[in-house]
């Protein structure tokens, strides 16, 4: 593969970080803001739900608010690279406020997710990996290859949040024998879980909505979760693969996706994903103008971006076309015959 113009991997890191330097500036205030702005409207949306009456007003306003809850909780992301307001304190506690009440173990996933960030498109241990490998599709019975055949619409739509959080959980106890910060964070969670969550449900048993409450959560669990599996996938799945250069594996291992000003809005900036894989120390706000620059520079060396049109359609293509990663080559999935598949484009035309 490519190495833009084969400069080594320190003159790579060199030339980018001099290009981008003056866009790691942050703007606490900008981020506190959102944070309060954010915490207060999904306050209000979440008392609304509680204070329906019909079924169908309390399902409906759950919707909305874990469409807006879905949107409020990828700011804990760039919280747990401390690029949300810039200012330590608030970059732990308010994601903690944001994804407790949803039994999101944040502590924990931050840990998880500086090593996703290290071994994204180079290490298949990887703790986010959304894609399987031809070895592993190869060992896996007839039910878990039902599952990889299927693993968009499950994953987003049956598993949803309460899949997210297994699969994290499973992560941080397969992580936590190796690394003792992902085991400590995973206790000091448990704890803001079981205390924020006991003070939830006694508040509202007191004023009498616990069980509109436990469907308002459900509804939150449902939207949230497909949401933010929907993301996971839509960022690297098909992507797999080294480059030359550390930091080339980070900028082509991350997909973009093209959408509107209120898409990006609302995905935090995540669509510029390449830009923050590569320099994940940029802040939200400024990576629209990290990526335009990162953008003209790979293309002066003719290896664009890899992009793609609307997170729906991008999730569609990719959902209805499965691949697997080739284990030996780490390229992207090419055709392969295994076990009377062909795998690649046309994956699983059979199965």
């Amino acid at each position: 593969m490519g190495n833009f113009g084969n400069s080594s991997a320190t003159n790579l890191n060199k030339e980018l970080s001099q290009l981008l330097a003056d866009l790691h500036r942050q703007v606490a205030w900008r981020g506190a803001v959102r944070a309060i702005l954010s915490l207060s409207v999904l306050l209000v949306f979440a008392i609304l739900t509680l204070r329906q009456t019909t079924w169908p007003a309390l399902i409906g306003l759950g919707i909305v608010t874990g469409f807006i809850y879905a949107s409020i909780f990828v700011t804990t992301h760039d919280a747990l690279h401390h690029t949300f307001s810039g200012v330590p304190w608030i970059d732990e506690l308010v994601p903690r406020l944001i994804s407790y009440p949803a039994l999101w173990f944040h502590g924990t996933y931050k840990e998880l997710h500086l090593i996703h960030h290290r071994g994204n498109g180079s290490d298949l241990a990887d703790p986010e990996r959304p894609q399987y490998s031809i070895e592993e599709y190869a060992a896996a019975g007839p039910v878990k290859r039902w599952y990889i055949r299927h693993q968009w619409f499950l994953d987003l739509f049956v598993l949803s949040g309460f899949g997210f959080i297994a699969h994290h959980v499973h992560q941080a106890l397969t992580w936590g024998k190796k690394y003792p910060r992902v085991r400590k964070q995973f206790y000091w969670d448990l704890v803001g879980l079981v205390a924020m969550n006991g003070a939830i449900l006694a508040l509202t048993a007191y004023y009498g909505v616990a069980g509109r409450y436990l469907v308002l959560y459900l509804c939150l669990e449902r939207v949230s979760g497909m949401v933010h599996q929907f993301r996971a996938k839509v960022e690297h799945y098909g992507l797999w693969g080294k480059e030359a250069a550390p930091l080339e594996t980070q900028i082509y291992g991350s997909r973009n996706i093209s959408t509107s000003k209120w898409g990006s809005f609302y995905m935090n900036g995540l669509n510029f994903h390449s830009i923050h894989h590569a320099f994940p120390r940029i802040p939200y706000y400024h990576l629209k103008e990290a990526d335009a620059r990162l953008r003209q520079w790979a293309e002066k060396r003719n290896r664009p971006l890899p992009t793609s049109q609307g997170y729906l359609r991008t999730g569609w293509k990719l959902a209805t076309a499965p691949e697997l990663i080739d284990d030996a080559t780490h390229k992207r999935p090419a055709s392969r015959p295994i076990a009377g598949f062909e795998f690649g484009p046309q994956s699983f035309a059979h199965a």
